[in-house]
């Protein structure tokens, strides 16, 4: 019975091994090849979350400007959106009242109006009593961009362009 168990240990240390894999040399190759792949897709992707900010802003500002055209109709007062260029936000209030929102720009935004006093003026209707342009400056990346906001004199319509 020793015999037995001889023989078959000397079998098995004798046979060619047939195991199949990756030597340790083509798996370096392959996460080698993935490194650099990574290295190339990620600066395309490095400003997704401030690109993400700033694209919230805008969302907000639309929807900032919507609420205070309903604010104006379902309590049948003026609304104003006063922007101010010199302490980056904006402030939604009653005209000659209450303030309702106060909402500050994205860090390193900046804005600009071509309204008198920097004022938006809503009537009871939702109406904008003056046209005019509010321009968003801001980066993404190197390079600096604005967006302007176009509000419609007696319409309640908003038009943002890049």
């Amino acid at each position: 019975m020793a015999n037995q168990r001889t023989c078959s240990l000397a079998h098995l240390s004798s046979a060619p091994s047939r195991q199949s894999g990756f030597t340790l040399v083509e798996c370096l190759i392959i996460l080698a090849i993935a490194a650099v792949m990574i290295m190339i897709v990620l600066p395309l992707y490095g400003n997704t979350a401030a690109n993400a900010e700033i694209e919230r802003f805008f969302d907000q500002f639309e929807e900032d400007f919507l609420y205070a055209q309903q604010l104006a109709i379902a309590e049948s007062r003026r609304v104003e959106i006063r922007f101010f260029t010199n302490v980056p936000q904006y402030l939604i209030r009653y005209y000659a009242g209450k303030n309702i929102v106060l909402r500050p720009l994205p860090q390193g935004m900046t804005l600009e109006t071509n309204l008198v006093n920097h004022t938006l003026m809503l009537n009871r209707r939702g109406h904008v009593s003056q046209g005019g342009k509010v321009f968003f400056y801001y980066e993404q990346g190197n390079k600096r961009h604005r967006k302007t906001f176009t509000f419609q004199i007696a319409s309640g319509r908003i038009q943002g362009s890049p």
